[in-house]
């Protein structure tokens, strides 16, 4: 197939996580014989990177949009002119990783929806400035009727789980066609390190909305040490603040760990929880964590209660994180994803 790809972020243009889901994802797609082409928006906030990780195949092509924070408007804007010259007629089917609010000629659209606005949107203002809070009350409703344009424009729908689903059919009320296709994990890159096991947990983030204060709040009442890995410094007997690390040093903190524990308020997915299996890692989160779908009765616990979940996950064994894991590796999730363009596409 002839793949046209849309996306607000495309390798080396890179904005943030997405980036490596679309790397890993249409390296496969290209692995596979097909054609790759990216429309890629490229702002000054983009930073060049994963260059080399790209397959050789992939042709990507910078669309110049204004400014990160206001992605969702003005990637849209600025990809619309750019359609104006180019010619789609050799594609068999387009593919978007950002919310388009139109039509792309006459060809089929398929739309992964990564994330859910409507729902993480009240945990958005916690680092914003007041002059930003401001600009958020006058663009998001914009952001809402892009993202409703966006239902109503594409063909088919891809959620990565069902949390992310509901949030959207539920808030936008629209009926479409649509699959749950799962994130994959990389396991090249997350695998069980030979390591002493230790007796911590470890958390992978920054914020409420992942499940921070409740992180914080089992370190003040537990004795079991706490590792925090992540853009914060806390300051607290119980914790160990690893700040950012690379994903080398990130293997090794899973593969030591006892238990991850990703205790989200809303997670459209949650990529910690794959990368900790694969690691040979149990988990415990909650079920507004997307990929709590995927864990067993051996290889997590799905629970508000973070005390109780714990204990009872420490008794897992890796092996069964490991085999989940690898259920859900990059080839498979790119060859469920072809078959779908290509029912869709005819």
């Amino acid at each position: 197939m002839d793949i046209l790809v849309l996306s607000r972020e495309f390798p080396p243009y890179v904005m943030g996580g997405i980036s490596y889901h679309l790397c890993n994802l249409y390296n496969q797609i290209a692995e596979q014989g097909h054609k790759v082409t990216v429309l890629a928006g490229k702002c000054p906030q983009s930073w060049n990177s994963l260059t080399d990780r790209i397959h050789p195949s992939i042709e990507v092509k910078p669309v110049q949009f204004g400014f990160r924070k206001g992605y969702y408007l003005l990637y849209p804007l600025a990809l619309k002119n750019y359609l104006r010259n180019f010619d789609t007629r050799p594609y068999d089917i387009v593919s978007c990783h950002t919310p388009i609010p139109f039509r792309v000629n006459d060809l089929p659209i398929v739309t992964k929806y990564h994330d859910c606005t409507v729902e993480t949107h009240q945990y958005m203002g916690e680092n914003l400035s007041t002059i930003e809070k401001i600009g958020d009350r006058i663009l998001h409703p914009i952001r809402k009727r892009i993202d409703r344009k966006s239902l109503l424009s594409t063909d088919f729908a891809i959620f990565n789980s069902g949390v992310n689903k509901t949030g959207w059919l539920s808030n936008y009320n629209i009926d479409l066609q649509h699959r749950i296709i799962h994130n994959g994990v990389d396991t090249n890159l997350f695998y069980p390190e030979q390591s002493a096991n230790q007796e911590y947990v470890v958390f992978v983030g920054s914020t409420s909305q992942k499940g921070l204060n409740s992180v914080l709040d089992y370190a003040d009442k537990f004795t079991r040490p706490v590792h925090i890995v992540g853009n914060v410094d806390v300051e607290h007997d119980n914790v160990t603040s690893h700040g950012r690390v690379s994903q080398d040093e990130l293997r090794r903190i899973y593969s030591a760990a006892a238990v991850t524990i990703h205790p989200a308020k809303f997670e459209s997915f949650g990529n910690v929880v794959l990368e900790s299996l694969a690691c040979g890692t149990p988990v415990v989160t909650t079920k507004e964590c997307g990929a709590s779908e995927i864990l067993s009765d051996s290889t997590g616990v799905v629970s508000n209660n973070l005390d109780q979940a714990i204990e009872t996950a420490v008794e897992y064994n890796a092996v069964d994180c490991v085999s989940t894991a690898s259920m859900f590796t990059w080839d498979k999730v790119a060859q469920e994803t072809i078959e779908l363009f290509q029912d869709v596409a005819g």
